[in-house]
């Protein structure tokens, strides 16, 4: 579960802002959207409206950039490019990015901070009830760029953990490599809660971009008939004539050239074996406008990818490779495993845009089934323009926030629940009159006279 996140001198957002997943006080509708995870309340959804470039997916892109950091266990080089431009020139300020989160029952704590590319400060803590919570560790910069590393008492009182400390302090840790990466590929016991706080990054959190593709969808349509079959049912549901859910399998040779077989060939020679690697996806490639999963079956690259059987009244069936789809349908077909993995799993599935290229009314839907499911166990946050979705019978007014920027640029985030609204308020008709703010504001279109630069003669 998703706590709450701080972004710092990223994209649009300068000041330190706040986005989190708490429950208001005393705010008693909707019930079955609360998890109560020990001590810890917190909400099963939120919808994040703002107008175009107000900076609600730059929200997602600093989620989406922390698990990067985190996984491939380095500052990415554009890190630096990506600071807000509007802080005044006399003034500078760190990137600051930080998580609190609910992992197989514990809370977490973890932030990192940096400064032109380089880690200056992280810590990660074990979260309490009351208190700062346990530490697991802390890293500092001192003034002499050194690298200074807190952990537990445990780490003084052992020699064999006090060396372990100076190993990494002096031989390991570089500028640009997370404390939180590097300790979990360390053998031993030592590190057990660290690799539980990866573990949230690496198998909970799910960010799906608007061009986002399911990976693996392919391998599980194949060996989960499970999968294949809530795939099927639930798009059927969606009436868009689909009865039937099927794969399409040829040699790569027949798909490409030689000298691009070839090439993906070393590709998939280097890397990394895995004991399922024969019939999970090794990569992926485009071609014709179809997404192919790429694998090996014994000594063979097979090019695999989906298509669908649709049905009609006059007793036809056809079958449509995802290139004669629509944009929509494709795209119903890329949410499947994250509706059902939001449903059955305590995952965290964030997307942006989710009605890009989906009928208002199918989206609807799609939110009120979670929002009504009294028996979901994940958390389900987008970001959205569809005014529709703004409805409190499918959302608490502290699961709806809003993005908009400031005079000096700063993106800035607030939820409904600040506005303290009645229940039986349309707080659709509130939104689109600018009642809560976060909409585009929209000169005259008279006054554009935007035939005066009509470049042809009358």
């Amino acid at each position: 579960m998703l706590l709450k996140m701080v972004v710092q001198n990223l994209f649009s957002f300068g000041k330190q802002k706040e986005f989190n997943m708490f429950p208001a006080p005393k705010y008693k509708r909707l019930p079955h959207h609360k998890y109560q995870v020990k001590a810890f309340s917190v909400l099963k959804m939120a919808s994040i409206y703002g107008a175009n470039a107000a900076g609600k997916s730059n929200l997602i892109k600093a989620i989406l950039l922390l698990k990067t950091i985190v996984l491939e266990g380095k500052i990415p080089r554009a890190m630096a490019m990506a600071e807000y431009k509007f802080f005044p020139k006399d003034k500078s300020s760190n990137q600051i990015l930080a998580v609190e989160f609910i992992q197989n029952g514990r809370a977490f704590h973890y932030a990192i901070e940096i400064k032109k590319g380089k880690i200056i400060a992280e810590e990660l803590y074990e979260l309490e009830f009351e208190g700062d919570g346990k530490l697991i560790f802390e890293r500092k910069t001192n003034k002499d760029s050194a690298v200074e590393i807190v952990f537990p008492e445990s780490f003084k009182t052992d020699p064999k953990k006090r060396m372990l400390k100076d190993i990494i302090e002096k031989n390991l840790i570089t500028p640009n490599k997370p404390l939180l990466r590097l300790l979990t590929d360390l053998e031993g016991d030592d590190f057990e809660d660290v690799r539980l706080a990866l573990s949230w990054f690496r198998d909970t959190l799910q960010v799906v971009s608007p061009g986002a593709k399911p990976r693996s969808l392919v391998h599980l349509v194949e060996t989960d008939e499970h999968f294949k079959k809530y795939a099927e049912d639930l798009i059927c549901s969606f009436d868009t004539g689909v009865c039937k859910v099927g794969l399409t399998k040829q040699p790569l040779r027949q798909l490409i050239s030689e000298e691009e077989f070839n090439l993906v060939k070393n590709q998939i020679e280097n890397l990394t074996d895995t004991p399922d690697s024969d019939r999970v996806a090794l990569m992926e490639m485009n071609r014709n406008g179809e997404n192919h999963e790429i694998v090996t079956e014994g000594d063979t690259i097979y090019a695999k990818n989906i298509v669908l059987e649709q049905s009609y009244d006059n007793g036809v069936n056809a079958v449509f490779k995802t290139s004669e789809l629509s944009d929509g349908t494709i795209r119903l077909i890329d949410f499947v495993p994250a509706i059902r993995n939001v449903v059955n799993k305590a995952c965290v599935v964030i997307i942006d845009e989710i009605e890009r290229s989906i009928h208002p009314l199918l989206i609807k839907e799609i939110v009120k089934k979670f929002s009504n499911d009294t028996s979901t166990n994940g958390q389900l946050i987008f970001t959205t323009h569809e005014s529709n979705l703004l409805d409190q019978t499918i959302f608490r007014q502290d699961e709806v926030w809003f993005v908009e920027k400031d005079t000096s640029g700063n993106s800035d985030m607030y939820p409904l629940s600040d506005f303290k609204e009645h229940n039986t308020k349309d707080i659709r008709k509130g939104y689109l009159v600018g009642r809560y703010g976060s909409i585009p504001f929209l000169s005259n279109l008279a006054d554009l006279n935007w035939n005066n630069n009509d470049s042809e003669e009358k």
